[in-house]
């Protein structure tokens, strides 16, 4: 699942080795797939994205955004795989597949679920309300994200919430996802279902720090170490709350695993509290 940190090193990727690059031909669904989610029919993918140049790349929360010619967008999202290749490695088992003017190819593959849209932002920003949300929050690496904006986003000042429901859902704060959050909820000594109600202001503050510090990591790190980026490698970031570890690298104990709120949680049950 690409999550925040992995978005932002996919960004510097796709920034390098794509930008300036004309889009010479487009091959949609070679496999399908029910759940890749596109805006528009495949054929139009086919037809609009051939000979547009990428401009640039952005990243919004977990989107990686190219910027074509004539103000057009091509947005990916959730759980893809990119893997930039020479055209004669690409294969049949994809969603979609860029060809570009240098003999080089982008094939994008959907794991569990993924979203691929096209179209201009302010059509976007007005039928999709991801793309929209994604675009008017402050990024958690940005100076502007401060407590104050971080608290009052994820609403932790509101009783009846628990710490994965204020961060993790909603898109709070898009990008964030259960992966990340399990290693952020482990650093800050909070566990998943805690009620908001309940924090003191230094757990508030110890929160805060660690998702600023956590997708720091990973982007730095260049992604989670279950991730890869174009080129095949692996992430560098070794995830602590993972279920192949099995125990707490502080404590030992034997890690707690379970479903809540659509999806597994892995915690402490001594050292998170």
């Amino acid at each position: 699942m690409i999550e925040i940190g992995e978005a932002k090193w996919i960004k510097d990727q796709m920034s390098e080795l794509l930008k300036g690059l004309k889009i010479i031909r487009v091959s949609m669904l070679n496999r399908p797939h029910k759940f890749c989610f596109l805006n528009h029919p495949a054929h139009d993918f086919e037809m609009v994205l051939p000979n547009k140049t990428i401009q640039s790349v952005k990243q919004s929360g977990n989107m990686i955004r190219l910027l074509l010619d004539y103000g057009r967008e091509l947005v990916f999202f959730e759980d893809l795989i990119f893997e930039y290749k020479v055209n004669e490695r690409v294969t049949d088992k994809n969603q979609m597949v860029l060809y570009f003017d240098n003999e080089m190819a982008l094939e994008i593959k959907v794991k569990l679920y993924g979203f691929i849209q096209v179209g201009k932002s302010d059509e976007l920003m007005e039928k999709d309300i991801y793309y929209k949300r994604a675009l008017s929050v402050i990024d958690p690496l940005d100076e502007a994200f401060t407590l104050d904006y971080f608290i009052q986003e994820t609403h932790l000042n509101e009783p009846k919430h628990t710490v994965k429901m204020a961060l993790a859902t909603e898109q709070k704060i898009p990008g964030l996802g259960n992966g990340t959050l399990q290693d952020i909820l482990f650093n800050a000594k909070v566990r998943p279902d805690r009620k908001v109600e309940t924090l003191q202001d230094f757990e508030k503050n110890a929160l805060y720090e660690s998702t600023k510090q956590v997708i720091s990591q990973i982007y730095q790190q260049k992604g989670r170490n279950n991730n890869h980026d174009l080129l095949g490698k692996m992430g560098q970031y070794d995830v602590i709350m993972s279920k192949d570890r099995g125990f707490c690298p502080i404590c030992q104990c034997n890690l707690n695993e379970k479903n809540y709120l659509g999806g597994k949680v892995i915690f402490c049950p001594h050292c998170q509290k």
